[in-house]
Formats: structure tokens, C-alpha cells, sequence
């Protein structure tokens, strides 16, 4: 990797190298590697490996021979959770009182005269990730009108397209009404902020869907990240 050109890095991570040695600071010390009789894999290399499991299409087997080595399911587990555990709280998180002022007066400015987008603090939309058809009676609870199985993924964001709440994990056939009342945005009051406060959809991004397949647990409720919201924004 050192020998890459910041173009190449970029295009093969999908992250430039500032923004990786960036969050490689943040998570690096959950991502210390016991030897276990064997060299022991760097958190640079781990996080590489993350990064293009998430930015291609490339297989496990492929990932094994792109970085010799043998253990990209446990890598890739293993980095998903420090990144959840150490990136999450710091990056997705409900702007302050100020920053909704800031915020609104971004959007205000997007639209032309007579037809700007007031008191908005957010965007709101969902998309499908695709899925494994899950077995038994719940297969028909995931499969969406866009005829394939999935989870619904539900973020807002801000002006500059910076995540502030997600929710994941609602079967593919539900409603996005539903979905958003199901949604911590929803359930902790975020959504019930002062007047001119507020989210609009569709969101500015636009949908993406992941063609990275995984199998559901019916029985795991949608995760939510949905900041802790205080006093004021009520």
C-alpha cells in the first residue's frame, strides 16, 4: 500500500489515505492481533481489508490471495465491530441547537427564492440492502416491491451529506411510514423538536443498494443509532 499513488489508494479502498489513517487511529487498539503461533496481522492491513471487502465486489477467496492471507471473515467481523464500537457515538450524532440553526440556513440557501427548504435540519429516505432469501414463513416479510429480498436501511442527513440518525434492519416489505415509526429518529423524539426543526423527503442522497448478501435474523429487531436527545431540543 505504500507504494500506491493517492489515486489508486483511493479508487481500490474507496477512502482517500488521509481519511484512512484517520479512522485506522481511531480503531487501531481494538484491532490488536494475538499471534497464536503465527505472525500477527497489523490493524493497517485489517482495516485494507475491510475497506475492500466493502468497496468491490471481490469474493472471501479473492480477498484471501489479494492479501495472503487466510482469515478475511474474522477480519471482517472483528473491524465491524471497533468501527461500531469505537466510530459510531462520535460520527452519527444529532446536531446541537447552534448546529440546527447552521443547518437550516444551508438548506434555506439551496432552494431559489419563493421555494427553499425552511426549518429543515434534515433529509430523510431509505433503501433496500439486499439479502439471502430467509427460510420458512418469514421469506414473504422480505421481499420488497421491487421484487428481491431485503433489509430496509433508513438515514437522515444533514446539508453536507453527513449521516445524523440511522436505522437498520426492517423487513424489506415494510411501508416507510412504518418504517420511520419504528426508527429511533421516531421513538426517541428527535422527530417531535421545536416547530421549525424538522426532516424532509425524499432524501438528497440518492438510493443505494449493496449487492453484498447476508441472511436475517428474524428475530433481531432493527438497530438503531438514534442519538440522545436533550432538553433544549425538545
Amino acid at each position: 500500500m505504500p507504494s500506491f499513488s493517492d489515486s489508486l489508494f483511493q479508487r481500490t479502498f474507496r477512502l482517500s489515505r488521509s481519511s484512512f489513517h484517520t479512522v485506522l487511529e481511531q480503531i487501531k487498539d481494538a484491532l490488536n492481533d494475538t499471534h497464536r503461533g503465527r505472525q500477527a496481522i497489523t490493524a493497517e492491513k485489517q482495516l485494507a481489508v475491510f475497506c475492500r471487502y466493502l468497496g468491490s465486489r471481490d469474493t472471501i477467496i479473492q480477498l484471501s490471495h489479494l492479501f495472503d492471507i487466510t482469515e478475511v471473515i474474522r477480519i471482517r467481523c472483528k473491524v465491524c465491530g471497533a468501527v461500531l464500537d469505537c466510530l459510531l457515538e462520535h460520527t452519527i450524532t444529532w446536531p446541537e441547537l447552534m448546529q440546527q440553526h447552521h443547518i437550516s440556513d444551508a438548506f434555506n440557501n439551496m432552494g431559489e427564492s419563493g421555494s427553499r427548504f425552511r426549518g429543515v435540519v434534515g433529509c430523510i429516505d431509505g433503501t433496500h440492502i439486499l439479502i439471502l432469501k430467509p427460510p420458512g414463513a418469514d421469506e414473504k416479510k422480505y421481499f420488497n416491491r421491487k421484487l428481491f429480498h431485503s433489509i430496509i436501511l433508513q438515514g437522515t442527513c444533514r446539508e453536507n451529506l453527513q449521516f445524523i440518525v440511522i436505522s437498520v434492519g426492517c423487513a424489506g416489505c415494510m411501508h416507510d411510514a412504518n418504517t420511520f415509526q419504528r426508527s429511533g429518529l421516531h421513538t426517541s423524539g428527535l422527530a417531535l423538536t421545536h416547530p421549525w426543526r424538522r426532516c424532509i423527503s425524499p432524501a438528497t442522497l440518492a438510493p443505494h443498494t449493496t449487492q453484498r448478501l447476508w441472511k436475517p435474523d428474524p428475530s433481531t429487531s432493527p438497530r438503531q443509532h438514534s442519538p440522545h436527545i436533550t432538553a433544549t431540543d425538545r
